[in-house]
């Protein structure tokens, strides 16, 4: 999926089992794609931090619109 929206590769994605390999490896990211709120201003800093650009989108909409994108496939 990441490929075919973004023409990316997936690096890291958080979760309650991520890794502490996991979270020194986001540091090579080139884009940062944020589904949730709550991980904006981790978003943000990284985009200071290490000049990751972040893009956000809603749940809902992030939701409605891998359905629609499968859905065509």
């Amino acid at each position: 999926m990441m490929k075919t929206l973004f023409n990316k590769y997936v690096n890291t994605t958080f979760t309650a089992y991520s890794t502490i390999e996991d979270i020194e490896k986001a540091s090579i990211s080139s884009l940062n794609i944020v589904i949730r709120k709550e991980v904006l201003k981790a978003a943000k800093l990284m985009e200071e931090k290490f000049n990751i650009p972040y893009i956000y989108i809603y749940e809902y909409l992030w939701a409605q619109k891998f359905n629609s994108i499968y859905r065509k496939g």
